[in-house]
């Protein structure tokens, strides 16, 4: 069977990665997409600039920056003139929402790229030391950081589920998955970079932990159960794996 012939298809996180990256750096560069393509067409081509609407095709996550020569270096480019936005690109919500296997170095390393006010919940002290974490506590400890945006506090919550994951604690991550969705469906919550989008990471979560059994001692096992609801948004409960039959 001969391999599937175009470019791969982009994933929901993709789309939504990239949508958010734009929105920051049209926030913090106040200019529009058009003006934006043109400032970062690649040098000495300004004058035979010829508009290919790239960048509202960043904007509504039908294309992805730097997959082509042509961008290769883009985010970089666009950071050097507007800092931090690089930041938002690579930020760790996407690594953290990514259902690949994530180790605990890997792990480690999306908790060193959030602001201080995690870390110093996370690590028993700056530095490399094989056991860095401070005791895991429940999920109310979320409730008690004032977090500095939403995309940190989603990629925070985001980490405890897939910490929660790898250390096999099962009451830990359904906590954190509700957690997590909630925050997604949450419309109070949502600022300038993710309103409108997090309905996409929703259903990225429902198809990365639908249907996960979560073992209880002394007490029948529970199960990740999403369903469609209103207009198509999906919704989350968990229930006995007993009311399932």
């Amino acid at each position: 069977m001969s391999p599937p012939r175009g470019r791969p298809k982009k994933t929901s996180l993709e789309r939504v990665q990239t949508v958010v990256w734009c929105r920051a750096v049209i926030g913090e560069s106040g200019l529009t997409p058009y003006a934006l393509e043109k400032k970062f067409s690649w040098p000495g081509t300004q004058e035979t600039f010829r508009q290919t609407s790239l960048w509202k095709k960043y904007l509504n996550g039908t294309a992805t920056p730097g997959k082509s020569a042509s961008t290769l270096g883009l985010i970089e480019r666009v950071d050097e003139q507007y800092p931090e936005t690089a930041r938002i690109f690579y930020h760790p919500l996407w690594r953290a929402l990514d259902p690949a296997v994530l180790t605990h170095i890997e792990l480690r390393a999306l908790f060193l790229a959030l602001p201080m006010v995690y870390q110093d919940v996370v690590f028993v002290a700056p530095g490399w030391n094989r056991f860095w974490r401070k005791p895991r506590r429940d999920a109310s400890e979320v409730d008690e950081i004032a977090h500095p945006s939403f995309i940190d506090q989603l990629a925070y919550v985001a980490c405890l589920l897939r910490e929660a994951e790898i250390v096999q604690d099962a009451r830990g991550h359904s906590d954190y998955l509700v957690m997590l969705f909630r925050l997604m469906k949450d419309d109070t919550r949502q600022d300038r970079l993710m309103s409108g989008v997090t309905g996409q990471l929703a259903a990225e979560l429902a198809i990365r932990w639908r249907e996960t059994i979560y073992p209880r001692e002394g007490r029948s096992a529970k199960v990740a159960v999403f369903k469609a609801g209103v207009a198509g948004q999906v919704e989350l409960s968990i229930v006995d794996c007993a009311k399932m039959a």
